[in-house]
């Protein structure tokens, strides 16, 4: 079973669908009803924090940061989708800040860089749909995370952790118009 962290997003009920699609059972938690007390996250074997307005230091958020712990401690798979990938990047230290581009509904190619199983199989560059205004300023060394994919304007559109099954997207896998998005889910699923 997938869980999936709902940041009362528009686009979550389509993530729900696709994880739906591919053969799995999903839970959907909303961000403000995460209680560790009350999940067995043994339950689960991966772990989705979505999309959603808001700034990852937002202290509506802090019921969230647990589960990236728990992801690490359990071996679960985490993938974080634009606002959850902020989150994920921000818990390992790097500074979020604003876009230059605000984003709603843009269409953008992105360059794979690397090898990374969330682009197993696909094209080296693929258009996706980006809807934030916030980004990752950049990754440090210090950090264990990987940059795995940028915007033509050089911004960073993925990453993936050194060493724990963590992985996160700033742009939107599950909107219709991002190329190969059910495939890169797909992908996410087989990492066990």
């Amino acid at each position: 079973m997938v869980l999936i962290i709902d940041h009362y997003d528009s686009f979550i009920d389509m993530i729900g669908d696709y994880i739906a699609a591919l053969g799995f059972q999903y839970h959907l938690i909303k961000t403000d009803s995460i209680y560790l007390e009350n999940i067995d996250i043994s339950d689960y074997s991966h772990i989705i924090i979505g999309p959603g307005p808001g700034h990852p230091s937002d202290k509506s958020l802090n019921l969230v940061y647990p589960i990236i712990n728990c992801a690490i401690e359990h071996d679960i798979p985490l993938l974080g989708i634009c606002l959850g990938h902020q989150m994920i990047a921000q818990f390992f230290g790097t500074e979020i800040t604003t876009a230059t581009r605000i984003c709603h509904g843009v269409i953008d190619k992105i360059k794979i860089v690397g090898t990374s199983l969330l682009f197993a199989q696909l094209p080296m560059s693929f258009n996706v749909t980006r809807y934030h205004s916030l980004i990752i300023k950049e990754i440090n060394h210090n950090t264990q995370l990987i940059i795995t994919a940028y915007s033509e304007q050089n911004e960073i559109m993925a990453f993936e952790h050194k060493l724990y099954k963590i992985y996160g997207v700033q742009f939107h896998p599950e909107s219709i118009m991002t190329e190969h998005g059910h495939a890169m889910l797909a992908n996410f699923l087989r990492i066990t």
